[in-house]
């Protein structure tokens, strides 16, 4: 029997860990669309909502509307900035 390549190891490795990730979520109500942008504020708290489009690959007319919908369905909260009242 032969061993896998490391990387090809790491990319299963990953693609079970995302399925796992979208179970949870769907098991927990969390519409697809806002997954990924969960994910992402929750490692990077603070950020833009021209960062999490960049992150997500899309626009970021796209992201701002599915954060309004978030905010107002209660998945996230927005603060302003104390640094740029933003």
């Amino acid at each position: 029997m032969s061993e896998k390549p490391l990387m090809l190891e790491i990319m299963h490795i990953h693609k079970e860990w995302q399925n796992y990730m979208k179970k949870i979520a769907q098991e927990s109500g969390i519409p697809e669309s806002y997954r990924m942008i969960i994910m992402f504020l929750s490692r990077n708290p603070g950020v833009s909502q021209k960062e999490v489009a960049a992150f997500c690959g899309t626009t970021y007319a796209a992201v701002s509307q599915t954060i309004k919908e978030m905010h107002l369905t209660g998945f996230i909260r927005k603060e302003t900035s104390a640094a740029d009242q933003r």
